[in-house]
């Protein structure tokens, strides 16, 4: 303070705390230091692996202090951040020169979103540290959130390669077809617990469950075999169809059903299913008829030929309404189904005509037609030829009428010469009377050797049978029929006395 005496000289006074002392006025100015941190992200592209986050870290000095050496710091692994450190920040003042870049990890994306919080510090005029964790404004500290789209999804394929087991060309019951299932993660998330089913009767699966990583593909975890039955050869195909299931990270368990890697363009798609994987077969139709006769020639009209027809089924399908036909005999039968190996026979008979003894041979054709399960027909036939028996001269009937049954050996039966050969006398009757007219002896088919007269009665009166007949004469009566040149028949009859002498 400065004034002036009476005298006109200044007076002066150093201000204080009281008139006693200049002790310097102390003004107190409360020092507040604050930085606030607000994190935003980017992404570049659609969130997928490998695309890239930029942050940018805005740092502002809410404070009433200036600050110095501004540092952002982040502990996100894989995070890189330019840009520090920011020298001086002015009360009031914001800077966005600190930048973060991160790229996108599998473990990001299973996550759906990537959470992180970033640090700022800086130095107060005091040299002490002033902080923030990083919020979403200047008066929060929430974490920055990066949301990314998790789209589960998986695939699979299959292909079912057949083993002709015993190289026969053709398919067999117990052949073996093997499917091979490609399991592919489409997704962008991984896929845990992956497993394959397959609805087909019969087929052993073995694999167990696997983990897919994004695009990962395994061609190897899961394999079928499934053993052919008749069904599947009368089809001519194996249809199928897999399902595969994974479970991503959250969310339901994600499935597809397979298709064919390799579909078969000769072989139409099955009209229900025309993803499943289409295995083709090799059929081979196949009929067989053997025709028979019981007899290897005839003489005479009227012979009788037995004839077996046979008919089975020599392909690996199952055969269909086969109807079986001999125009000769008039057989016309219809077989419903052939398994294969499967056969049935039939017993046919044809009597000889004079057309046939004209023709010196019997021509008789089997036919048998039937149809696989896909309607193709498959037929075979069989022809059996028998030919007239050659007669080569027919001796003249000769009856001898006079002999002895005493047990020599010598003429101790009743002989007709020639009447054995059948093909020139096919039928014959003998019937011996006693003098009284008493029938004691018949019987048809007469031959010396079996059926023949030895002097014992055998008519329809017994006259001292355990002796035989006695010594005298008896009259017979032979009745035959033979062939004639044009192999009809003929009925002849010649009777006479017989001299019974012991």
């Amino acid at each position: 303070a400065t004034a002036q005496d009476p005298n006109n000289k200044d007076v002066t006074d150093i201000s204080g705390t009281s008139v006693d002392n200049n002790t310097p006025t102390d003004t107190p100015i409360t020092q507040t230091p604050r930085i606030a941190l607000v994190k935003t992200a980017v992404v570049s592209g659609t969130g997928k692996l490998g695309d890239v986050i930029t942050y940018t870290f805005a740092v502002t000095n809410t404070g009433n202090t200036s600050l110095t050496n501004v540092v952002v710091t982040d502990p996100m692994v894989g995070l890189t951040i330019t840009g520090n450190p920011i020298a001086t920040l002015a009360v009031g003042a914001s800077s966005s020169a600190i930048k973060g870049t991160y790229t996108i990890t599998q473990s990001d994306i299973d996550a759906g979103k990537v959470v992180n919080t970033a640090l700022a510090t800086a130095k107060d005029p005091k040299g002490n540290d002033v902080t923030d964790i990083s919020g979403t404004s200047v008066d929060n500290n929430t974490p920055t959130v990066t949301p990314l789209t998790q789209k589960a999804g998986i695939a699979i394929t299959k292909d079912g390669v057949y083993v002709d087991s015993n190289k026969d060309g053709i398919t067999n019951i117990g052949d073996i077809v093997t499917f091979k299932f490609v399991v592919t993660n489409t997704g962008n998330v991984t896929l845990t617990n992956v497993t394959v089913t397959d609805p087909l009767p019969g087929l052993v699966m073995s694999g167990s469950p696997i983990t897919l990583n994004i695009g990962a593909s395994n061609a190897n975890a899961f394999v079928g075999t499934y053993s052919i039955t008749q069904a599947d050869i009368d089809k001519g195909v194996v249809y199928n169809l897999a399902t595969v299931t994974g479970t991503p990270p959250f969310g339901d368990k994600v499935t597809a059903t397979s298709t064919d890697p390799t579909p078969t363009s000769n072989v139409p798609a099955k009209p229900d299913c025309r993803d499943c994987t289409i295995t083709p077969l090799t059929p081979s139709p196949k009929l067989q008829v053997v025709k028979t006769a019981s007899e290897t020639g005839y003489s005479l009209v009227g012979d009788i030929i037995n004839y077996t027809i046979q008919v089975k089924n020599t392909g690996n399908v199952t055969l269909y309404q086969i109807l079986v036909t001999d125009p000769l005999t008039g057989l016309s039968s219809t077989i419903p189904s052939l398994v294969p190996g499967a056969s049935k026979e039939f017993a046919e008979s044809y009597t000889v005509t004079k057309i046939d003894l004209t023709n010196n041979s019997v021509i008789n054709t089997a036919n048998a037609v039937g149809f696989t399960p896909s309607n193709t027909e498959v037929s075979a036939s069989d022809k059996v030829e028998v030919e007239k028996s050659l007669v080569l001269g027919c001796g003249t009937i000769l009856v001898h009428n006079a002999f002895s049954p005493n047990g020599d050996g010598i003429n101790d039966v009743f002989v007709i010469d020639n009447i054995d050969n059948s093909a020139c006398y096919p039928e014959n009757t003998v019937e011996i009377y006693n003098r009284w007219g008493v029938l004691v002896f018949e019987t048809k088919n007469y031959n010396n050797q079996s059926n023949n007269f030895e002097g014992i009665s055998r008519g329809r009166t017994t006259i001292s049978k355990s002796e035989g007949l006695p010594t005298g004469t008896y009259f017979y009566i032979l009745n035959y029929t033979s062939v004639d040149g044009n192999g009809d028949l003929r009925t002849n009859k010649k009777d006479g006395y017989l001299y019974l002498t012991k």
